[in-house]
């Protein structure tokens, strides 16, 4: 922060004048009122260096040490919501030909392509469902999600906020225009182009935020499909144990 750079940059100037104040004590000064002047600046210097020691070691390192573990408590918060859009990519690009990769890079040509060549009653690459009821599931998680970070809303930088508020204003666009396609019985996903990609963009902000600031020593969230694995989406594995139950 700025006015931590000007606290620094000026504790570093009173060591200086201590420094040259200690140096030329045994030097003859060259006009009789300096050797006050550099007494007074000597007492200044002194003071701010102790001021500044003391703010360091009771305020500055506690608040970064609290903080580390402030942002080690969340990442595991944000890594699950940050999954949904590795989920969503991994479908993507297996879908479209695609090969699947652990970072967090997607292609705006793969999301047309997608949305204009398959209907929400095609089944997503990955799960025993179509993808209108996988888009349902991600939503519904997200919801899930974002409910275990709300409580530390206060807490959170404003580029987080900003990630997360686009995240859920893009997800509820998805999950009313998947609606809409559903009632309509829309031959393909064109409508949700915009609205997948946007999301796509707002989990890739957070997974640059989890990766530069928030956690940068913890490892990065992959993708939690398995090649191979069938996922089942949350309202067919309800209606799985519910079967079970009879």
């Amino acid at each position: 922060m700025e006015h931590e750079r000007v606290i620094n940059l000026s504790a570093a100037v009173a060591a200086l004048v201590v420094v040259l104040r200690t140096t030329l004590l045994a030097l003859p000064e060259p006009l009789p009122w300096m050797a006050e002047v550099g007494e007074v600046l000597y007492d200044l210097g002194l003071a701010w260096i102790t001021a500044w020691a003391f703010q360091l070691l009771v305020v500055v390192v506690p608040a970064e040490r609290e903080r580390r573990s402030f942002n080690a408590l969340m990442a595991p918060r944000i890594d699950r919501l940050i999954s949904l859009g590795l989920e969503m990519r991994d479908a993507i690009r297996e879908d479209t030909g695609g090969s699947r990769q652990d970072c967090f890079d997607f292609d705006a040509a793969d999301v047309s392509k997608l949305c204009g060549t398959r209907s929400l009653r095609d089944d997503a690459p990955g799960w025993s469902g179509d993808w209108g009821r996988v888009l349902r599931h991600w939503g519904k998680l997200a919801e899930k999600y974002r409910a275990n970070l709300r409580p530390f809303y206060g807490r959170f930088s404003n580029e987080l906020l900003e990630a997360l508020e686009e995240e859920e204003k893009k997800m509820d666009e998805i999950l009313r225009i998947e609606r809409f396609v559903s009632a309509a019985d829309l031959p393909d996903m064109r409508k949700l182009d915009d609205s997948m990609f946007r999301w796509l963009t707002s989990l890739h902000m957070l997974y640059e935020l989890r990766k530069e600031s928030i956690a940068p020593d913890r490892e990065l969230p992959r993708s939690a499909v398995e090649p191979g694995v069938v996922k089942v989406p949350m309202d067919d594995m309800v209606s799985q144990l519910e079967a079970l139950k009879r």
